[in-house]
């Protein structure tokens, strides 16, 4: 969220401290960070709510040892065990809770867009971003980084590898080595593994697009609108990422079966899966876009209306070039998201509409490990080249629009 904000910052006001005498340190603190807080701040609040509201990796890692946080709470309330009924007013009231924080959380960020002129650092006159030489502190970056992808992307690949070979779960060992085979993808249910891959490909296609679309209407009329019913529009567009995901489920489900049973038959569908991941990933697209046109001075803009063209020929012309790599990165990151969403899926998925995280999910939660860690690993193998796909189009995107 924050890469493109300080990509695109123009080093000539950065040059200008250090030619007065200051150092990095202090260009950072006084110059850098005060023209990336919009960003930083969007970041923050992102991150934050991120933690409050993630469900799949405190339910793998805490549910079975009673370990709970409000995600997972919110989940046993929902489908408690044994013959209890489930609590929809305990969940009703921790959702109320998750409104008010977002009303303060989003008047918070509404004070600091209110000031968006004093962002703007893309402008017509002398604009060239630099890339700043880090010396010898290069090396360490890449070192935390290497480290950093070890512990978190290398090391649980392999274990996730070593589960889909061995014929149960056991520590590494030459004795399971050598037990190693591939009876778990012949025993999996495959016909269930493709209809939840189907259907996952279809939230990856529609729901990144739809995404975008929205998100760049609404950072537009919030920044650039000088209506008091931006301020409506940007409480609308944060509100679902103040609410966990299992409260967003939850809400859609009963809306799908009481509301909307008759007019529109989404319940059951992929499609009310893809409608609560466009609410729930369109806080993501508009903090990030937000941050970016806050950085675009309105003489740009000007100029083209000036030169005759219109307000979308203006956004198409002028805005979505300068913006291309934000919106690259909001796309493919929404597509990431949405590829490996778990939390929204169990809640909605039934049998014509299940997703393979929540293949993944149901074969864990019966206690085939093996299974579901032979269905992770194809999972992200099918992932790994469209990564890498994606990030050579980013990079020439980026060059492009550099």
């Amino acid at each position: 969220m924050t890469a493109q904000v300080f990509r695109a910052m123009n080093p000539s006001l950065e040059e200008a401290a250090r030619i007065h005498g200051m150092g990095f340190g202090r260009t950072l603190r006084r110059i850098t960070i005060p023209l990336a807080w919009p960003g930083i701040l969007g970041a923050i609040i992102y991150i934050v709510m991120i933690g409050v509201a993630t469900f799949d990796i405190p339910a793998i890692l805490g549910l079975g040892n009673r370990v709970y946080l409000l995600s997972t709470f919110i989940y046993l309330q929902v489908h408690p065990q044994g013959s209890a009924l489930p609590q929809y007013g305990v969940t009703g009231a921790l959702g109320t809770f998750m409104i008010v924080v977002a009303v303060f959380l989003t008047v918070w960020y509404g004070q600091v867009l209110r000031h968006g002129q004093r962002f703007e650092v893309v402008t017509g006159k002398g604009y060239r971003p630099v890339l700043i030489d880090l010396r010898g502190w290069a090396v360490l970056g890449w070192a935390f980084i290497l480290l950093f992808a070890f512990i978190s992307k290398l090391l649980p690949f392999l274990l996730i590898a070593y589960a889909s070979f061995t014929p149960y779960f056991a520590p590494p060992s030459m004795e399971m080595m050598r037990q190693l085979s591939l009876v778990h993808f012949f025993t999996m249910d495959w016909e269930l593994v493709l209809r939840g891959l189907w259907n996952t490909v279809l939230l990856v296609l529609v729901v990144p697009v739809v995404v975008l679309l929205f998100g760049f209407c609404v950072s537009w009329l919030v920044v650039r609108s000088r209506s008091r019913a931006r301020y409506v529009l940007e409480f609308g567009a944060f509100l679902p990422h103040a609410l966990p995901p299992v409260i967003l489920a939850i809400g859609a489900l009963l809306l799908a079966l009481f509301a909307l049973r008759d007019m529109v038959p989404l319940y059951g569908s992929v499609w009310l899966i893809a409608v609560v991941n466009v609410i729930a990933r369109l806080s993501f697209a508009t903090r990030a876009i937000n941050s970016s046109l806050l950085q675009i001075h309105r003489e740009l803009e000007e100029a083209a209306f000036v030169a005759g063209l219109s307000k979308v020929r203006t956004a198409w012309r002028v805005l979505l070039p300068l913006l291309r790599p934000t919106l690259f990165s909001v796309w493919i990151w929404s597509a990431l998201l949405v590829y490996r969403e778990l939390t929204v899926a169990v809640f909605l998925t039934v049998h014509d509409n299940i997703t393979l995280p929540a293949v993944i999910w149901s074969y864990w939660y019966g206690g085939t490990v093996n299974i579901a860690s032979a269905i992770t690993l194809l999972m992200t193998l099918v992932l790994a080249p469209l990564i890498i796909a994606f990030w050579r189009v980013g990079r020439r995107s980026e060059m492009a629009s550099g």
